[in-house]
């Protein structure tokens, strides 16, 4: 490999020593300490060589038809010694004759497994089919541990496996199999550890341009680069910034795809965004913090993406409304409540607009709910009243937006502190007066198709157009256009509507 193009190659071989017993691996080693150039032929013609480094890989010791190898500390026999004997598979003494096997032993590597085990819905997970799983594992070279690490389901188990030999995705693809076939049941196993990533060894300058590579020892039907993070994975494909390159493997790294990216951009980590306030003539306004929970800039980043397509799924939705409802229950402060409070507006709005191109189930509707209800929990001060306006018509527009896009089916409605939806079929909903109680007073009150209603705990009239510091309760309605379902409200005490 080259490790400058100031410097010449470096090369790394494999020395095969044959001796009788009385040379030592040791006197081998303070030969080759002494050593300083050595010519060597390769396809380039002869090159001499200065030798950097050698190490004490294994040792073979045979006598007769006695065989013993070992492998030194850090080191584990290869998978072609593994796999060729079916004994040698562990850090013990080899007692085959596997000294003409080239590699015989490779550094060890963490890889791991984490994969679930799904029976038939009659049968219950027990110790003799975690032993089962451990079992066949044990089939794979360098093999450490299997631990079951969950039973979510009676016919369900989670695990997790380490290995310290990168093996070929066939002898997996054997052990899932095998396993399929004995338990009747669904295996699933992704892995860590198997692929070698080359990057930048020094900090990434804003606007760079750096280049990263994925690499493989097998060769592969396909290789990519997907970009994953807890509200968003997508995948990568040549465009403005990055640019793949599926050309850069080599004899030892059959399969590759680098990509580089230009003119990179970020942001910093913790709390996103700035501080300011207004000059009104010569007296300068209280400071209006725009800094946002960083966890809360991720879901805002999220439902962006999936606005632009990016991951645009239900699960990726369940995960951008259960990020919101989160981040609803975060202490901000008083400084910062307000910013998140706008910016998880948005993220209803964006989330809005993006459900009029995606439909989505009415599984997203809990933590819709919840999160919506909790950003009445806060107090809206701080900041002007037209501020406050905009925002309180922006949040109601948004939560109208999303009941209105979200597929119903079999729900009759979702209730949270300060959020009540109500389903109802037929047209049944849009005429009838329904009776409520409120702080003892009864109230008999219409249903309107389209409408938002709000109240206030208190007896006061409610203004949309100006939410007050007090807590609120509101109502939501509408017509669902995906189902024969419709989505009303009832509201109690004095309301105001708002279309």
């Amino acid at each position: 490999m080259k490790i400058s193009p100031l410097l010449q190659d470096v090369y790394i071989a494999e020395l095969l020593v044959e001796s009788n017993v009385t040379l030592e691996a040791q006197t081998v080693m303070s030969v080759l300490n002494s050593t300083n150039d050595i010519r060597v032929t390769s396809s380039n013609g002869s090159l001499t060589v200065s030798l950097l480094q050698n190490e004490l890989i294994a040792e073979c010791l045979l006598i007769g038809d006695d065989t013993s190898c070992n492998c030194s500390a850090g080191y584990i026999w290869s998978n072609e010694v593994c796999y060729s004997t079916t004994t040698c598979c562990t850090e013990t003494t080899c007692t085959k004759n596997v000294s003409h096997i080239t590699p015989l032993c490779v550094a060890k590597v963490h890889v791991h497994i984490n994969g679930s085990v799904t029976l038939p819905s009659t049968t219950v997970w027990g110790s003799i089919h975690a032993t089962q799983l451990e079992t066949a594992f044990k089939g794979l070279n360098g093999f450490e541990y299997l631990n079951i690490t969950g039973n979510s389901l009676t016919n369900m188990a989670d695990f997790e496996a380490a290995v310290s030999v990168k093996f070929v995705t066939s002898k997996l693809q054997e052990v899932v199999t095998s396993l399929e076939t004995a338990l009747t049941a669904v295996v699933w196993v992704d892995t860590v550890g198997m692929v070698t990533i080359e990057s930048p060894e020094t900090t990434v300058c804003y606007e760079s341009t750096p280049l990263l590579k994925c690499t493989i020892d097998e060769e592969t039907g396909s290789a990519g680069w997907n970009m994953s993070r807890i509200h968003k994975r997508f995948e990568l494909n040549n465009g403005t910034v990055v640019q793949l390159d599926h050309n850069c493997s080599t004899p030892d790294y059959k399969s590759c795809v680098a990509v580089r990216l230009n003119n990179v951009t970020g942001i910093w980590a913790g709390k996103v965004g700035y501080k300011s306030r207004t000059c009104d003539g010569s007296t300068w306004q209280p400071v209006f913090s725009y800094c946002v929970n960083e966890e809360l800039n991720k879901v805002v980043d999220a439902a962006d993406n999936f606005k632009k397509g990016l991951g645009a799924t239900q699960a990726v939705a369940m995960d951008i409304f259960e990020g919101l409802k989160n981040s609803s229950l975060v202490d901000s402060g008083s400084d910062d409540s307000m910013a998140d409070i706008s910016a998880s507006i948005n993220i209803l709005n964006v989330m809005a607009s993006a459900t009029t191109h995606v439909v989505l189930q009415e599984g997203v509707f809990p933590n819709l709910v919840d999160a919506a209800s909790n950003m009445l929990n806060k107090t809206w001060d701080g900041v002007n009243s037209s501020t406050v306006q905009n925002m309180s018509s922006d949040y109601l527009q948004s939560v109208e937006g999303l009941v209105k896009n979200i597929k119903v089916n079999k729900s009759r409605g979702f209730n949270s502190q300060n959020l009540d939806l109500k389903f109802c079929s037929g047209l049944f909903c849009f005429d009838n007066r329904v009776s409520c109680r409120a702080e003892g007073t009864r109230r008999n009150v219409k249903a309107h198709n389209g409408k938002i209603k709000g109240k206030k705990r208190q007896h006061e009239e409610l203004d949309f157009n100006h939410i007050h510091k007090r807590q609120m309760k509101v109502e939501i309605m509408h017509r669902n256009s995906h189902s024969s379902m419709h989505v009303c409200s009832s509201s109690c005490g004095p309301t105001t509507n708002m279309s």
